[in-house]
């Protein structure tokens, strides 16, 4: 009997080793596939890497490009913001005085009328040689 289960456990033995053998062949070459893509991974992925820093890099650039040039336009922004209160301050101003300003004008203007209908008045009045003894 001790024959028996020293054949059975031989059996067994060359049953697993038949088995395992066609198993880690299998595992070695896929391990060998695995080495092989995980190189050509690396070459790929450090050019794309170098790329993606450079990108990074630039973007870097941009951003304080435009981070400066936004900070120049609020300046230029703020500039025209204090041109257009003072437009608005001196057309407040003269709208306000402007009924003043048109009164005053129109008193000037009937004034130099007047002046000027006197003057006519007196020179056309006057016969030549008579004096009424204004200068």
């Amino acid at each position: 009997m001790p024959e028996i289960i020293w054949g059975l456990i031989g059996i067994s033995f060359a049953v697993l080793v038949a088995f395992l053998v066609p198993v880690l062949h299998q595992l070695r070459k896929t391990a060998k596939e695995s080495e092989l893509l995980i190189r050509r991974m690396n070459q790929q992925v450090d050019p794309l890497l170098q790329e993606l820093t450079e990108t990074a890099s630039n973007c870097n650039v941009i951003s304080g490009d435009v981070k400066y040039s936004v900070s120049r336009a609020a300046h230029l922004f703020n500039a025209l913001g204090k041109v257009g209160d003072s437009v608005d301050s001196v057309h407040h101003v003269l709208r306000g005085n402007a009924f003043k300003i048109m009164i005053n004008l129109a008193s000037l203007l009937a004034g130099l009328r007047a002046a000027t209908d006197t003057v006519k008045k007196s020179t056309s009045g006057k016969k030549e040689g008579e004096s009424n003894g204004a200068l």
